[in-house]
């Protein structure tokens, strides 16, 4: 990581000292570079130090940005000791963004300020341990996790779009045939199997690397083609539109005043979600 990046950092936080925290609206305003900073940074690590992709990342917000770097990072290092820190500013965040009169507390902007420096060396110094380190696991080992990855992967695209093949690669001429999208969970049931029978370099058979190659190709070209529907808010799912919405839940004929606003972004016409959040008031 250069000197340049850790200076952009820095002038996040500077910004954030520089905003007089005992004005209540200035305290909504000081949550942007705070949570800027946390963002930004487990973006860089993710991708520069754990051979994340970028493009699947940059749409994800802060804390599945964090679940997807501990994965990587849990190898050198238990991560979740910051947990808290990582949920506090998220959660602050989403009050503020969803909330026009939400002011969040000086003390708890201050706490995740004075964290946020060791949080930086931490996972900077983990990151770069891990970097060097993966650049020595053995063949297997580079097997074994890559294969893990994709497995998840399958199995979130599964979650999201069901076995039918969605709305997402109608015409696609590449997921015909040998890269239909209904071959992806028979790839990953055989992956899935063959890692629990994998000990060493004579454990492997052409078919694992074929099928392998065949999962990526397949869950890389889904990903960046949801990224494209999504720019121009379109769901991968069904082809409807996806818009914002917000519904209060709660209150009664003595207190009418609801208890939780639920904010969504999603498809208007099927369940279809880019990010849901519950803000309790």
């Amino acid at each position: 990581m250069t000197n340049r990046f850790e200076e952009y950092l820095s002038r996040m936080l500077q910004t954030f000292d520089s905003i007089d925290l005992d004005v209540d609206y200035q305290r909504r305003v000081a949550v942007k570079p705070l949570y800027d900073y946390f963002q930004t940074l487990i973006l860089e690590v993710a991708v520069r130090f754990c051979g994340q992709n970028r493009n699947s990342l940059k749409n994800c917000h802060l804390k599945t940005r964090w679940e997807i770097v501990k994965s990587s990072l849990r190898i050198i290092e238990d991560p979740t000791k910051w947990d808290n820190l990582v949920e506090s500013i998220h959660n602050i965040r989403s009050k503020v963004e969803h909330n026009d009169y939400k002011i969040p507390k000086k003390e708890a902007l201050l706490q995740i300020r004075q964290l946020a420096p060791s949080f930086k060396d931490w996972i900077l110094r983990v990151g770069k341990q891990y970097h060097r380190e993966s650049s020595g696991f053995s063949f297997i080992q580079k097997f074994l996790l890559t294969s893990d990855w994709y497995i998840k992967e399958t199995d979130r695209m599964l979650d999201i779009y069901g076995e039918k093949p969605p709305y997402l690669i109608e015409g696609d001429v590449f997921m015909e045939e040998e890269h239909s999208y209904e071959r992806m969970k028979s790839l990953k049931d055989y992956l899935e199997s063959r890692i629990q029978e994998i000990d060493g370099i004579n454990d492997l058979v052409s078919d694992d690397f074929d099928n392998l190659i065949d999962l990526i190709r397949i869950i890389e070209h889904l990903n960046a083609k949801e990224d494209v529907l999504l720019k121009y808010s379109i769901c991968p799912k069904c082809g409807g539109r996806i818009i914002e919405t917000e519904r209060a839940v709660g209150g009664s004929l003595d207190d009418p005043m609801p208890s939780a606003i639920i904010y969504r972004g999603g498809c208007e016409r099927c369940d279809y979600e880019v990010h849901s959040e519950t803000i309790q008031l």
